[in-house]
Order: C-alpha cells, then sequence, then structure tokens
C-alpha cells in the first residue's frame, strides 16, 4: 500500500512569532509533520494513505503567504 507525505518549503523570509526572528527562504523541500512543520526524518513525516487525504488536509489548513507545498508519494 502506498503512503504519501506532504512537502514544503518557505519561498520568502517569514516572521517566527514564537523567538520574533526571521525564518527562510528554503533551498529545498522537505517533508512536514501534523502541525505543518518541517522534519529532518520521514519517520517523523505525516503520512496519509491516499493522495486524496493529502489534499483535503491541505485544504483545511491554508498555509501562509510565501510557503508552497507538494504531495509525495513516499518510496
Amino acid at each position: 500500500m502506498s503512503q504519501y507525505l506532504i512537502y514544503g518549503k518557505r519561498t520568502e523570509a517569514i516572521l517566527n512569532t514564537d523567538t520574533d526572528q526571521f525564518m527562510g527562504p528554503d533551498s529545498s523541500f522537505r517533508a512536514i509533520n501534523e502541525k505543518g512543520e518541517r522534519v529532518s526524518k520521514l519517520s517523523d513525516a505525516f503520512s496519509f494513505a491516499t493522495q486524496e487525504d493529502a489534499q483535503e488536509f491541505l485544504d483545511a489548513h491554508k498555509p501562509k503567504q510565501g510557503v508552497i507545498f507538494e504531495i509525495r508519494k513516499a518510496k
């Protein structure tokens, strides 16, 4: 059975409200967890059974301006 992951990256600097510092832009995509945070290990990423499930998650959680996402099949 295939699994799908959501990958994201910042295309412009975004203010982190917790630290009051700017983050990004990122040079590459990384998988995200259920909180929308980029993770280093795929085992920490939030996976979906179908591409449609991943798309529903993205539709329910609108990204900030300057953030883009991709849905990819896990290898």
